[in-house]
C-alpha cells in the first residue's frame, strides 16, 4: 500500500458529506452570483429607508413648523376678539357682548330690528336722535341684548329706559307709556320694554363711549321714509 498517498488523502465521512453546505460543492461563479444578489438586495432596503426618512423630515419641516407660524396669529385674533379692541362696526364677525349678567352673541353685520313698527321717520340733533312715528299704544321692543340701567323720564322727551349693550355702548328709547322693565333687569332681543305713548312718537338715542352716534347705524329702519 502507498502511504503517501493514504496520508494525503482526506477522509470524509458519510456524516461529514451530509452536512457540508451545498454551495460549497458549487462553482465559484455561482457563489459569487449569490453573494452579489444579496448585495443587492441590501442595498434595496437601505434606499427604501432613506426614502421613508427623507419623507418624515419633509413632514416635520414644512407641515409641523408651518403649523407653528400659523398658531400666534390665530391667537393674536382671539385675543383680540376677546379683549373687544376691534371696532363694532368690522363686517362678517362675531362678538360676544357682556352686559352685567348677560352675555349675546351677534353678527355686527346683521342691524339690528326696529323696536316698533314704523310708519315714518325723520332725525334730530344732528342725525344722533331718531324720531320714530307708529300707532299709540303699540308695544315698543329692545332691539338687541342688553340690560336696564335706568327707567325715568325726561323733560323735554318723556319717560325713558337706558339699555347698556356692552362696550360702551347704550340705547335709549323715549316716549313710553306702560314702562314693564326695571333697573338691573337683563333683556334679550325683542323683549318688551314698554308701548308707544299717545302722541304716537318714539324717541331712539345711542351713545358709545358717552358720545351721541346715529341710531341707524345699528338700527335698521330701511324701507320708511
Amino acid at each position: 500500500m502507498d502511504k503517501s498517498k493514504l496520508e494525503l488523502t482526506p477522509f470524509v465521512t458519510t456524516k461529514s458529506q451530509r452536512d457540508r453546505p451545498r454551495w460549497a460543492d458549487a462553482p465559484s461563479y455561482v457563489r459569487t452570483k449569490g453573494r452579489t444578489a444579496r448585495t443587492r438586495s441590501m442595498w434595496v432596503k437601505i434606499g427604501v429607508c432613506m426614502v421613508v426618512l427623507t419623507g418624515v423630515i419633509l413632514f416635520e419641516v414644512f407641515l409641523i413648523n408651518r403649523g407653528s407660524e400659523e398658531e400666534p396669529a390665530v391667537q393674536a385674533a382671539a385675543t383680540e376678539d376677546a379683549t373687544g379692541t376691534e371696532s363694532e362696526d368690522t363686517l362678517g364677525r362675531l362678538r360676544f357682548v357682556q352686559a352685567g349678567g348677560v352675555t349675546s352673541v351677534f353678527k355686527v353685520s346683521q342691524r339690528w330690528n326696529a323696536p316698533v313698527s314704523i310708519l315714518a321717520k325723520d332725525k334730530l340733533e344732528d342725525n344722533t336722535l331718531l324720531r320714530l312715528t307708529a300707532e299709540p299704544g303699540s308695544a315698543v321692543q329692545a332691539s338687541a341684548a342688553g340690560e336696564v340701567v335706568a327707567v325715568s323720564a325726561d323733560d323735554e322727551l318723556g319717560p325713558y329706559v337706558r339699555i347698556s349693550h356692552g362696550s360702551d355702548l347704550e340705547s335709549v328709547y323715549y316716549g313710553l307709556s306702560d314702562i314693564t322693565v326695571e333697573a338691573g333687569q337683563p333683556l334679550s332681543p325683542m323683549d318688551t320694554l314698554g308701548k308707544v305713548s299717545a302722541g304716537g312718537t318714539l324717541y331712539v338715542r345711542m351713545r358709545r363711549a358717552g358720545s351721541p352716534i346715529d341710531p341707524e347705524d345699528f338700527i335698521d329702519t330701511s324701507g320708511v321714509s
